[in-house]
C-alpha cells in the first residue's frame, strides 16, 4: 500500500476515534475542532498538518518554520522506537546475554 494511501487511512482513522466526543463538546455548547495530524515516519509532513495550522491561525513564515521543525522531530522518534523493536526482538544467547543482529 502506498504511504500516500496509508496516511490517508490513518487521518480517516484518527478522526473517526475522537468524533464521538466532538459531537459531545458540540452538545455541550462548545466550539470544537478535530484536527488529526499526519506526519510519516521519514519525516514527511501530510496535508492534515498544514491543514490545521491554517485553522489555528498559523500561517506564512510561522507555519513553514514550525513544520520544518516538526518534521525531523517525527523521523528521529521513529528511529528511536524501530531501534527499541530490533533491541527487543534480538535473541538471547545461551550465555544469558543478548545477540545482535546484524
Amino acid at each position: 500500500m502506498p504511504w500516500e494511501e496509508r496516511m490517508e487511512k490513518a487521518h480517516e482513522r484518527k478522526k473517526a476515534k475522537y468524533q464521538a466526543l466532538v459531537d459531545e463538546c458540540l452538545q455541550q455548547g462548545w466550539q470544537n475542532w478535530n484536527l488529526p495530524v499526519e506526519v510519516g515516519s521519514r519525516g514527511f509532513a501530510g496535508q492534515s498538518l498544514w491543514r490545521a495550522f491554517s485553522i489555528l491561525g498559523i500561517t506564512g513564515m510561522a507555519r513553514r518554520r514550525a513544520i520544518k521543525d516538526i518534521c525531523p522531530q517525527a523521523e528521529a522518534a521513529s528511529q528511536v522506537l524501530w531501534r527499541k523493536d530490533v533491541v527487543e526482538s534480538a535473541k538471547t544467547s545461551d550465555e544469558g546475554g543478548i545477540k545482535l543482529i546484524k
